[in-house]
């Protein structure tokens, strides 16, 4: 399975060539669970109402429900899916239990 998820990129220049290996490592307790957030219209009187604007569409929660991650639709859209999916570095995972 790991075959389907590391991500391997070459950089050279003139003197070097490098290789970089991203291996994502999976734990126990970092099993999220992702759930679309849809935004209906608030009445805030007799004829009039309001729709919130989210920055993050996407809302993330783990198996312990302690931790979380807000997720935009380009963030998505970097995930890999082939039966699992995995979610890039650059986003932050959040833990209720600490203050943010």
């Amino acid at each position: 399975m790991y075959y389907n998820l590391i991500t391997v990129t070459v950089l050279g220049n003139v003197q070097t060539v490098k290789i970089v290996i991203h291996v994502p490592l999976k734990t126990v307790d970092r099993h999220l669970t992702i759930y679309k957030l849809f935004v209906f219209l608030t009445r805030i009187s007799d004829n009039k109402f309001v729709k919130y604007s989210i920055e993050f569409p996407y809302f993330g929660l783990s198996d312990n429900q302690h931790d979380f991650i807000f997720l935009t639709e380009a963030d998505l859209s970097h995930c890999k899916t082939k039966g699992i999916t995995v979610y890039p570095a650059n986003v932050a995972i959040y833990n209720s239990q600490i203050l943010n």
